[in-house]
């Protein structure tokens, strides 16, 4: 009888030691998949990060180039102001010769 006591108190503890392995077992799996999950979504929000900063870079390369474009034009008009403002002093300076001879012109007459 007393073998059997103890058979079954030992019977009785291997079911609670199941129990408790099986409990933590799930809890494993349960956190396995919880950190599986943020996993996937930290991943997400990484690959939607590269994504748009991809696309700031791209942004940022296409304002670089109209910059330099831009550049470029201002340096064209400043070489078109000085070459107007050439033929401007240019041109004051024939219409002083003509205004001058014309008052000899006319003071000779």
């Amino acid at each position: 009888k007393r073998l059997e006591e103890q058979h079954a108190m030992l019977k009785e503890n291997h079911v609670i030691e199941f129990q408790t392995l099986e409990t933590k077992a799930k809890e494993h799996t349960s956190s396995k998949e919880e950190m599986e999950t943020m996993y996937k979504e930290m991943k997400a929000e990484m690959d939607s990060t590269r994504k748009e900063l991809q696309g700031l870079r791209t942004i940022a390369e296409e304002s670089l180039k109209e910059i330099g474009e831009l550049k470029t034009h201002i340096q064209e008009l400043e070489v078109n102001l000085a070459g107007l403002e050439s033929e401007k002093n240019r041109l004051d300076a024939q219409r002083d010769q003509d205004c001058d001879a014309f008052d000899r012109e006319r003071k000779r007459l």
